[in-house]
């Protein structure tokens, strides 16, 4: 009998020593929750502002928002709203000011950011604007906007997937100034990982303002190879609503804060991403952003002549005709009112080389151009004509990039190699002249654009596009009802991957992550980064000497947080085993 009892006995201490076990990691589990700010994906509603709009631009514009919505869940995390919002009798005059409907002051919408989608047509005025008018009392994040779209731009009829694009890539501009990318709210940016304000956003030097913050300050000493970076130079000229509310083209070119699209497809690169990262607003699950040649390792002088310095980015002669500077089509050197008297070689119309519908002047035909989302210009031209070909200076071709980023063009049925930036000797009974790109290789390293510019079904980022539910594949063009991953469809999430149920997306470890829990919380970071303390990554300032800047915070890799058995009891009750644990938590 003894036996028995010493069985029970022990039987009851691991018992004991399993529920304290118990308790000790939902303690745990219950701290981490308590100290831990949760990230989730942001919930955009685009909302249109009246019912009466006619049939077939709603049917347009559903699909349009569907597109950015899709897009902005997929990459943006935000700290979500704990209730809906509503409006009251309050807000009658500002929505008959927006021209939104009142009946709508008495719903409820379940989201992190509502925008009204304000439609009208004028041939006098803007193509399309946005701003916000209600913020989180908390974050201060923009939570309620306005979109007004112009249709007098917005031609539906024998719409191309170029077309599409430019829609697509306008509206998500303007959803990023409903987001906080306005002039009034640079003031209340701070860094979500320490709640603390930053000590000088605005920086303003000889009449020229600079954003000045962490990470988008040593992104751009990393792009420029430049360590004596200020900020970011907004646009000085425009007047008001363009003046300070974007970010200077003759440093960013062609990036979607920039005035105006230089050519073909906007860049969102990781300028734009560590912008709104440093706004405390959001962060960012898995990423791979646009590439970014325009004034890499330029250094500083870039910067600071910028077209007053011999850069090939910029152009000299009024009206030279040539290829714009990423060569997305036929182009002539001018300035325009933002170009703050600097000339680029800006696209011509209708010789946008990524657009089919393209017409490519009198001699398309004869000098076998060829216009998609796969062309590219190039200097010169071919032709069995050889007046046909003396006349075009510049031309579409395709073009293809081998898996050694060695780049080919295809001409009237036959390749040829440009894979070095000399002239290409010709087939007998061909006139002419070709010069590849300088550069070739970089070329196709630099490229961004995707297949078919996802067939109206999505938005392209980094040769990957991001489908509308119900669509994937490399061009958004194959049905998927399932989740979606690099582009294949999945009816369960790989290995290693985590689903965004909302959207039927499957996702890795949140951006310049390494390691990780799940797609809102890194445990270690790719190199050149550190983790913070709230579990994302921080670009290190790259001319640091191993120090942390006076903006950073955390290191490279966050330590579990380790719990402490201070005192350990049990005792009989009523034949019950009680455990009394008192459990103390040792943040190290």
């Amino acid at each position: 009998m003894k036996y028995l009892y010493r069985t029970i006995f022990l039987l009851l201490i691991i018992i004991n020593g399993s529920s304290a076990d118990r308790i000790k990691a939902r303690n745990k589990r219950v701290q981490e929750e308590t100290n831990q700010t949760t990230w989730e994906p942001i919930r955009i509603q685009y909302q249109f502002a009246q019912e009466n709009y006619e049939i077939e631009y709603q049917v347009f514009f559903q699909n349009l928002l569907s597109v950015a919505s899709t897009f902005f869940t997929r990459y943006f995390l935000v700290q979500r709203l704990t209730e809906q919002i509503t409006f009251d009798t309050l807000d009658t005059e500002y929505f008959e000011k927006r021209n939104i409907s009142t009946s709508l002051i008495s719903k409820q919408f379940d989201a992190d950011l509502l925008i009204f989608f304000v439609i009208f047509s004028d041939s006098q005025s803007y193509k399309a604007n946005s701003g916000y008018f209600k913020t989180d009392p908390e974050t201060k994040r923009p939570t309620v906007g306005y979109i007004q779209w112009n249709t007098f731009y917005t031609n539906l009829t024998n719409i191309t997937n170029s077309d599409f694009e430019q829609h697509a890539q306008r509206l998500i501009a303007v959803t990023m100034y409903d987001m906080g990318f306005i002039f009034q709210t640079f003031p209340t940016y701070y860094d979500s990982s320490t709640k603390e304000s930053y000590s000088e956003v605005i920086i303003t030097e000889d009449g020229i303002s600079y954003l000045s913050t962490p990470r988008l300050r040593n992104k751009m000493k990393l792009h420029f190879n430049c360590s004596s970076i200020k900020g970011a130079q907004l646009e000085n000229e425009g007047g008001n609503g363009i003046q300070l509310s974007h970010l200077e083209r003759a440093v960013f070119y062609n990036e979607i804060l920039t005035s105006s699209i230089m050519e073909g497809k906007v860049v969102i690169s990781d300028f734009t991403f560590s912008l709104f990262q440093d706004s405390g607003f959001y962060n960012f699950m898995e990423y791979y952003p646009d590439k970014v040649q325009w004034g890499k390792n330029k250094e500083c002088d870039f910067l600071t002549k910028q077209c007053k310095g011999e850069f090939e980015e910029f152009c000299q002669v009024e009206n030279e005709q040539g290829c714009s500077y990423l060569n997305t089509g036929q182009a002539k050197c001018q300035s325009d009112k933002y170009s703050n008297e600097c000339k680029y070689f800006q696209i011509q119309l209708g010789y946008d080389c990524k657009d089919k519908s393209s017409a490519g002047g009198d001699q398309n035909q004869e000098t076998f151009q060829y216009f998609g989302s796969d062309s590219m210009c190039v200097k010169g031209s071919i032709s069995k004509n050889q007046s046909a070909a003396n006349s075009q200076q510049s031309s579409c071709y395709q073009y293809s990039c081998d898996s050694n980023n060695q780049l080919k063009l295809l001409i009237d049925e036959k390749q040829y190699d440009c894979s070095s930036s000399q002239p290409q000797k010709l087939d007998k009974g061909y006139f002419g002249s070709l010069i590849c790109p300088n550069n070739p290789e970089e070329f196709c390293k630099s490229q961004n654009d995707c297949e078919d510019q996802c067939s109206q079904n999505g938005y392209c980022l980094n040769q990957m596009c991001i489908c509308k539910l119900g669509y994937s594949g490399k061009s958004c063009s194959e049905n998927c009802q399932n989740y979606r991953f690099q582009n294949e469809c999945f009816e369960l999430c790989p290995k290693n991957s985590y689903a965004i149920a909302s959207i039927k997306y499957c996702v890795g470890c949140p951006g310049n992550c390494y390691i990780c829990e799940s797609y809102n919380k890194c445990k270690s970071c790719h190199q050149g980064y550190k983790l913070n303390a709230i579990g994302f990554c921080d670009i290190i300032d790259p001319f640091s000497d191993g120090g942390e800047d006076e903006n950073e915070t955390g290191s490279g890799e966050q330590e579990d947080e380790q719990y402490f058995d201070l005192y350990f009891n049990y005792q009989y009750e009523n034949g019950y085993i009680i455990g009394a644990t008192i459990i103390y938590l040792i943040l190290l």
